[in-house]
């Protein structure tokens, strides 16, 4: 009975740990997938606008709504892109950087859907080529989600941080998935405040099914995923 429970602990870490070794390389090969196509579509984006402002790059009248808008809209994007402002001295740059860094969540965020449903890292990629060639999340939409190649930069990072924040869940990342939930208001506060409200249903409507995640060696940073 002890040989035969071995033999099934051993094999289930092997397992998780081959799952673990195919997360990562999924999200490296996406991630570089997503660089590679956020510089090649790199166009203007809306936050270098903002943080333009906020340097002191560009001024406008105190009472004027541009101003009123540029200073009252608040997102971590915004000062993502004053620090990349700020590092390179370049809104070209900037916005090539910014773009970059939306693609590569992109890319990482749809290539681990695909491989929940095909659990083989090669074909989530297939799966995530081809979709993004056929610019697939963009048509037929009155609303169009957007890959590459567009300076529409607070909706497509909203959408695309929600449902990386839904994937660490899938994933049994727990306290990623927390993290990023609560992140998520800053990056786009109605995106942000849809997942929360949904997390809060969900854990209401089974908390003892939910519970042992508000563990604290689940919420404690000091422990690891």
């Amino acid at each position: 009975m002890n040989i035969a429970a071995s033999v099934i602990s051993s094999s289930a870490l092997r397992l998780a740990d081959k799952y673990r070794q195919s997360l990562l390389c999924l999200l490296v090969l996406s991630g570089i997938f997503g660089a590679i196509m956020g510089v090649s579509t790199a166009t203007w984006q809306h936050p270098i606008e903002t943080a333009q402002v906020l340097m002191g790059w560009v001024s406008y009248d105190h009472s004027s709504l541009p101003y009123a808008y540029h200073v009252s809209l608040f997102s971590l994007l915004n000062y993502i892109a004053w620090f990349l402002l700020a590092v390179s001295n370049s809104e070209v740059s900037s916005s090539i950087l910014l773009s970059a860094m939306i693609g590569i969540m992109a890319m990482q965020t749809v290539a681990m859907a695909a491989f929940l449903i095909v659990r083989n890292v090669y074909v989530a990629m297939l799966i995530t080529s081809f979709l993004t060639a056929l610019n697939f999340f963009g048509v037929g939409i009155s609303y169009p989600i957007i890959f590459m190649g567009t300076e529409h930069s607070y909706g497509r990072a909203g959408l695309y941080f929600v449902v990386y924040a839904m994937l660490m869940f899938a994933f049994s990342k727990h306290r990623t998935g927390f993290l990023m939930c609560g992140l998520a208001i800053g990056i786009h506060p109605t995106w942000g405040l849809w997942l929360n409200a949904c997390l809060f249903v969900a854990f209401a409507a089974q908390y003892v099914r939910f519970k042992s995640l508000l563990d604290k060696k689940i919420l404690c940073c000091t422990w690891p995923d």
